[in-house]
C-alpha cells in the first residue's frame, strides 16, 4: 500500500503542477482511489501493536486508535471533488499524504519499501514480526532516509512553485513597470518548453533556492513570487541545518559505537590534573600507571557491568543486580549475558567449584592482571589481598633457600593462588613467580571472603577442601627439602664438585683429569658419600612426585 501512496502522491504533484491525466493515467489514478477506499475500511479491523508491544485486537480500541491517527487525513484525501470539477481541489486535498511520507521512505520499520526487506528475509524478526536490524544497517537507512525526504521535498516544491506562479501571474501586483506581466514562467520562456522540462527546471530553481539561496540564474519576478521565495529560504535553512546535525549526530554515534569509550584518554587528563595540583609525576611511575591500566582496560571485558564493591553497604550489594542497563533484567537473561562474557573461563575452572551461582556471584568482580615472565606475583611472608584465578601461563611456588629460588610447584591454567590463606588468614611463606607471561583474573580478598561466607558456606569448604590438599603438599615439600639441605653428605660433596665444576669453565680435559686425581684422594670416599647422596634424593621422591633437580638443592655454583 505504501508504494501506492508513493506513486500516488508524485503523480498528483504532477497533475496539479504541469498537466492534467490522460485516460489510461486517469484510469490508474481511478484504481488508486479504489484502493486507498479499501483500504479505509480494512485498517479499521486489523490489529496494530501498541508501544508495550501489545498486540491488540479490539475493535473499538483499533478504531479510537487510528481515529486518532490517520482516519482524517485518509477520510480527505478520498473526497472525489474531481467528478464535479474540482480537479485542484481535489489534488490540493491529496496532499494532506504528504505527512505519511516518513512512512514510505522507512527502511527499517518492516513497513513502506522496507518491506522488501522483509519479503526477502533480510534481518532477523522478534516475536510481533517486527524486523531488527544492527547499529550500521539503521544508520545507513536513516541517511537514506534524509536524502530521499530531501529529493521528494524538492520535488513538491518545484511542482508546487510552478502552480503557484500561475495562479498569482494576473494578480494586481504581477505587473511590471510597462504594465505587461512579470512572472518566472513567461519571464523565462517556460511555456514553450515540454512538461518534463519544465518540471526539472523548477525543481533545479527550488534546490538552488533552500540549499545556497539561489545561484542568480531564476529570479522571482513580483511580489507574490518573492513573498513565496522567502517562505521557502528560511525553510531550507531549517532543513539543511536539520539534515546537517542529524548526519553529524549519526556519524559521531557509530564512531563511539565502533571505537568505544576512550579510557586512556580519561586516564591521562585524569594523571595531568594531579601533575597540576601536586607537580610532575616520575616517568616511570606514570609508564607503568599507563601500562597497566592499558592491559586492564584490554582484557577487561566486564566495563559496566563490573561493580564497584567500596560501594557496598552490605553483602548483599556485592551480587545484587544492580549495574545501569541490566538492573531491571530477569535473573536468568542477566546470567546468560555472564555466561556469554565469560564462557571460557567457567571452562577453564569447571573443577574449581560445581556451584555456578557462586561464580556468578564473583564474575561482576573480576578485575584482569598481567605479570611477565619471572615477575614476582606475592613473596615470601606477604599478604596476599587477592584470589588469583590463573587464565593463562604457568606460575612458580617455591622458598628462597641459601639466596636462591627453589621451586616446589609449578600451577598451570587453571588453578587458583591465595584462596587458602585469605580464607584460612594464614600468613604466607612461600614465593609466587611467573614462569611465563601469565594472565590473571583477581577477585579481591575482602569481596571473596563476604560471598562465601553469607551466601556459599558449602562451597567454601569445598574450596577449603582443595586448597588444603594443596598446602599440605607444599608443605611436605618444604620440609623435606631442608631436610635435604641439612645433610652433613651434601657441604662435603659441594667441597669436592663445585672446584671440579670451576675447572670445567676454565681448562682442558687433560687438565680437569690432573685436578680430579689432586682434589679427590681416594675415590672410594667420593663413591661412598654419592651413594648416600642417591639415597637421600631417593626418599625424597617417595615423598612426593615432583622431580628434583639436584644441582639446585645442593646449590652447586653451575
Amino acid at each position: 500500500m505504501e508504494l501506492i501512496l508513493a506513486y500516488n502522491l508524485i503523480t498528483t504533484l504532477y497533475f496539479l503542477a504541469y498537466r492534467k491525466p490522460s485516460v489510461d493515467v486517469m484510469n490508474i489514478d481511478v484504481l488508486c482511489w479504489c484502493f486507498f477506499v479499501i483500504d479505509i475500511f480494512v485498517t479499521m479491523i486489523t490489529e496494530y501493536i501498541n508501544r508495550r508491544e501489545i498486540p491488540i485486537r479490539n475493535f473499538k480500541k483499533i478504531i479510537k486508535h487510528y481515529g486518532k491517527k490517520w482516519l482524517f487525513v485518509d477520510v480527505v484525501s478520498v473526497i472525489p471533488l474531481r467528478a464535479g470539477g474540482y480537479y485542484e481541489a481535489e489534488y490540493l486535498l491529496r496532499m494532506f499524504r504528504l505527512l505519511k511520507l516518513p512512512s514510505i521512505i522507512d527502511f527499517s520499520d518492516g513497513v513502506g519499501l522496507g518491506y522488501i526487506l522483509t519479503y526477502f528475509n533480510y534481518g532477523k524478526c522478534n516475536r510481533y514480526g517486527r524486523p531488527r536490524y544492527g547499529f550500521l544497517f539503521k544508520i545507513l537507512a536513516f541517511i537514506v532516509k534524509l536524502s530521499g525526504s530531501v529529493v521528494f521535498i524538492v520535488y513538491f516544491l518545484g511542482c508546487f512553485w510552478f502552480w503557484f506562479q500561475r495562479k498569482v501571474h494576473r494578480g494586481k501586483f504581477s505587473s511590471g513597470e510597462m504594465g505587461d506581466n512579470n512572472d518566472f514562467e513567461e519571464y523565462y520562456g517556460l511555456e514553450s518548453f515540454e512538461y518534463k522540462d519544465a518540471a526539472l527546471r523548477s525543481s533545479y530553481f527550488m534546490l538552488t533556492t533552500i540549499a545556497t539561496i539561489g545561484y542568480g540564474d531564476y529570479l522571482p519576478h513580483n511580489v507574490y513570487e518573492m513573498s513565496f521565495l522567502i517562505i521557502v529560504m528560511l525553510f531550507g535553512v531549517t532543513l539543511f541545518a536539520f539534515i546537517s546535525g542529524s548526519v553529524n549526530s549519526a556519524v559521531s554515534f557509530y564512531s563511539e559505537l565502533t571505537s568505544g569509550e576512550d579510557y586512556l584518554g580519561k586516564l591521562n587528563i585524569w594523571l595531568n590534573s594531579i601533575e597540576h595540583v601536586q607537580g610532575s609525576i616520575p616517568k616511570h611511575l606514570r609508564k607503568k600507571i599507563i601500562e597497566h591500566f592499558k592491559y586492564y582496560f584490554i582484557k577487561d571485558r566486564l566495563k559496566s557491568l563490573a561493580k564497584n564493591y567500596w560501594e557496598a553497604k552490605s553483602p548483599e550489594d556485592l551480587i545484587r543486580q544492580s549495574q545501569p542497563y541490566i538492573k531491571n533484567l530477569s535473573e536468568e537473561a542477566y546470567f546468560n549475558i555472564l555466561s556469554h562474557l565469560y564462557s571460557d573461563i567457567q571452562f577453564i575452572f569447571r573443577n574449581y567449584t560445581l556451584n555456578s551461582d557462586f561464580f556468578y556471584a564473583i564474575i561482576p568482580h573480576f578485575q584482569p592482571r598481567l605479570f611477565l615472565s619471572s615477575q614476582c606475583i606475592i613473596g615470601e611472608f606477604e599478604d596476599f589481598d587477592e584470589v588469583c584465578f590463573i587464565t593463562r601461563g604457568q606460575v612458580s611456588i617455591g622458598k628462597t633457600i641459601k639466596e636462591m629460588f627453589t621451586v616446589y610447584l609449578i600451577l598451570h591454567t587453571g588453578e587458583v593462588i591465595g584462596d587458602f590463606n585469605i580464607l584460612t588468614k594464614k600468613i604466607n611463606i612461600y614465593k609466587y613467580v611467573a614462569e611465563t607471561l601469565t594472565d590473571i583474573l583477581a577477585v579481591p580478598s575482602s569481596v571473596f571472603i563476604s560471598i562465601l561466607k553469607n551466601f556459599f558456606s558449602k562451597t567454601r569448604s569445598s574450596i577449603l577442601g582443595n586448597a588444603g590438599k594443596r598446602e599440605n603438599k607444599l608443605k611436605k615439600i618444604d620440609v623435606s627439602t631442608r631436610k635435604l639441605n641439612q645433610n652433613p653428605i651434601i657441604p662435603n660433596i659441594k667441597h669436592i664438585l663445585n672446584p671440579l665444576i670451576k675447572i670445567k669453565n676454565e681448562a682442558t680435559d687433560d687438565n680437569i683429569n690432573l685436578h680430579v686425581l689432586d682434589t679427590i684422594g681416594q675415590s672410594e670416599k667420593l663413591r661412598k658419600m654419592l651413594n648416600g647422596l642417591g639415597q637421600s634424593i631417593e626418599s625424597m621422591r617417595k615423598i612426593h612426585k615432583t622431580k628434583f633437580h639436584e644441582p639446585e638443592i645442593i646449590d652447586l655454583d653451575l
